[in-house]
């Protein structure tokens, strides 16, 4: 498995494994981002990353901006960031 910051590596490089970015990568994404940021930045680093990503396999359509905002704001009310553990922990 892929490490923390080797995972926002490749998700912003937009060379991360489709493998990688199923339902589960979309929450660790947000997980992450949330960690990182306050969340308004949260939100917008998730939806342009996932818009920019969708967009760099050839399926912009697969993009849902509501969709994406519901999933940064209750991924945000439901996990609080635990600082200083990964993903996997």
């Amino acid at each position: 498995m892929l490490s923390d910051q080797q995972f926002i590596k490749e998700f912003e490089q937009l060379s991360l494994n489709p493998a990688h970015f199923n339902h589960l990568g979309h929450l660790r994404i947000t997980w992450l981002y949330l960690n990182q940021h306050p969340i308004e930045q949260a939100t917008e680093k998730v939806v342009s990353g996932i818009r920019q990503y969708a967009t760099s396999l050839g399926a912009p359509d697969k993009f849902h901006m509501t969709m994406t905002r519901a999933l940064v704001t209750i991924t945000a009310n439901r996990c609080q960031p635990i600082a200083n553990h990964s993903w996997n922990e």
